[in-house]
């Protein structure tokens, strides 16, 4: 990399710095989500009112209707990262609630239909069902453990090197 002056330098270093943000870190972000999701979502509650569909279609529950679009809170595809242009990167769970839910009475139109469920998760506050839903906090237990075990920051540095950049 040959740089003319400090703008091309600057251009060229943000270039391989959203590189590293939308590859390895935003893979480490997701890998450390995915782990929360399992351990502060899956395994710290076992719902009695509704099935999950974990990184399954809703039709794969056993739901009467066709609810085959709408993949659970797992499904790689709902975990969705994004840079601005300030290089800040943004990693999301957009799992959309099933439209069916189902109680000792049968199965019921949701009201979380198609709106994203994150929060209602992380909360413990907005299930359709009553009962004892907990919050189950996995978005800010991830930022906690990227925040005290710096997975993003080794996969920065990580990818930087595999670009050619001496990185300490």
């Amino acid at each position: 990399m040959i740089c003319k002056n400090l703008k091309e330098l600057e251009k060229e270093l943000y270039k391989r710095i959203n590189t590293a943000l939308d590859t390895e870190v935003a893979d480490a972000v997701k890998e450390v989500m995915t782990d929360h999701i399992v351990r502060d979502v899956y395994d710290a509650w076992e719902p009695q009112a509704y099935m999950r569909r974990y990184n399954q279609s809703g039709n794969d529950i056993g739901s009467p209707f066709d609810d085959t679009d709408n993949i659970g809170l797992l499904g790689q595809e709902n975990i969705i990262s994004t840079i601005d242009g300030d290089g800040n990167l943004f990693v999301q769970n957009m799992t959309l609630g099933s439209r069916y839910y189902y109680d000792a009475t049968g199965w019921h139109i949701s009201k979380n239909a198609e709106k994203p469920i994150a929060g209602v998760i992380e909360t413990g506050r907005g299930y359709d069902v009553s009962g004892n839903a907990i919050p189950r906090p996995f978005i800010q237990n991830t930022h906690d453990d990227l925040e005290q075990n710096h997975y993003h920051t080794e996969a920065m540095k990580r990818s930087l090197k595999k670009q050619g950049l001496e990185v300490k």
